[in-house]
């Protein structure tokens, strides 16, 4: 998962194995109060934390999130599969 703005980026593993439900896959990364410390303006659910990205499953653009050293942030995607 990673978070990133404009010139700034950030890729974190998930915290544990996403799970399962039906068709309804569950992700939750957390970032520690010394990562990421930048304006995020998007969040990216992605295949490879090493930054040679290879599949790109979903994620938000137009956000508005200052994360700072003061907190923690955990985000949490949820991606359901339906038939085509």
């Amino acid at each position: 998962t990673t978070i990133a703005a404009a010139t700034n980026k950030d890729t974190n593993a998930f915290d544990d194995t996403p799970t399962r439900s039906n068709q309804t896959v569950t992700c939750v990364a957390t970032w520690a109060s010394g990562e990421g410390n930048f304006a995020i303006t998007n969040v990216g659910l992605h295949n490879d934390g090493a930054g040679a990205y290879t599949g790109f499953y979903g994620g938000v653009d137009g956000l508005s999130i200052t994360k700072t050293s003061s907190f923690t942030l955990t985000i949490t995607m949820t991606v359901t599969y339906a038939s085509a």
